[in-house]
């Protein structure tokens, strides 16, 4: 992340850098793939306080891990963090919602303005217990993004003990992590239910294709004995580039630094097509 101005102040240093970590929200569904399936919300915000907690102590731990010394003193003066999310595909798949629907819209404005408040109260408590960032100012409460997440008598509360952290939300892409556990990545949908991939490493050498299938759709067929995949299951394919820009759009809404993600498009994908969806998204007013 560079440059972002989540202080509203002048942009920060280029050697600027922030702690990530994501939160996986597909564990917080319960009932999964059911009729009753619901997400735990109480879960989730503890999970954020901890979240916060932990990257904001990872700061002092890795005070003297960074390769110049400028990027020590601006980790240290702004204690930025980036607190994100991972698996949000797969999660609307045990919600049974679909990608980029208006139920999918509406779910995600809810969860995504409770991530945001949440990370601010627990940064909040942090500088009442251990101080503010030392660049701190208030000019942070006029911020739009606190604005429209926080009434005028919770803003007043806020400021007595101020923030701990400069920045708060970041949605980074998750790659590596979530294939590990086996959920979609950060905030896009699946690439693909079924796809094959090639390894030669293994193999000595030799090329070996083996078929991987989205692990959401083996969890379904498990829980509930059906092999029928409903229409809830899309992949990026499946998916317009403007449902794709929508959906992500409302999660900016209540991210205050940059989000980085993927949008799929299929080969017949001309060069004014391109400049229409990055337009769109600029209006929209992604920041990634």
């Amino acid at each position: 992340i560079e440059n972002c101005n989540p202080c509203g102040e002048q942009p920060l240093p280029k050697n600027f850098c922030c702690n990530l970590g994501s939160l996986n929200l597909a564990e917080f569904v319960e009932y999964p793939y059911t009729n009753n399936a619901i997400f735990n919300l109480d879960e989730f915000k503890n999970a954020i306080y901890i979240a916060v907690k932990a990257l904001d102590t990872i700061i002092d731990e890795n005070k003297d891990n960074h390769a110049l010394k400028e990027q020590s003193e601006n980790s240290l003066n702004y204690r930025n963090i980036g607190l994100g999310v991972m698996g949000y595909a797969t999660c609307l798949m045990k919600l049974g919602i679909t990608y980029g629907s208006q139920k999918a819209k509406e779910w995600t404005d809810f969860i995504f303005r409770e991530l945001f408040r949440t990370a601010v109260f627990a940064s909040n408590q942090l500088a009442k217990e251990k101080g503010t960032f030392p660049k701190y100012k208030n000019v942070v409460w006029n911020s739009n993004i606190i604005k429209n997440h926080f009434v005028t008598e919770e803003i007043k509360e806020l400021k007595k003990h101020g923030l701990r952290n400069c920045s708060l939300i970041s949605i980074a892409p998750t790659g590596s992590i979530a294939n590990l556990l086996g959920v979609s990545n950060g905030c896009e949908p699946e690439f693909a239910l079924k796809y094959t991939r090639k390894t030669e490493s293994l193999n000595n050498g030799q090329d070996k294709l083996y078929e991987v299938c989205c692990n959401a759709i083996k969890e379904y067929q498990t829980t509930t004995g059906n092999n029928d995949i409903p229409k809830y299951f899309v992949s990026s394919a499946d998916i317009n580039w403007k449902d794709r820009i929508n959906i992500q759009a409302i999660m900016q809404n209540h991210v205050d630094t940059a989000i980085s993600s993927t949008v799929n498009l299929p080969e017949k994908t001309t060069l004014k097509d391109v400049e229409q969806l990055y337009l769109y998204a600029w209006k929209q007013g992604l920041k990634g």
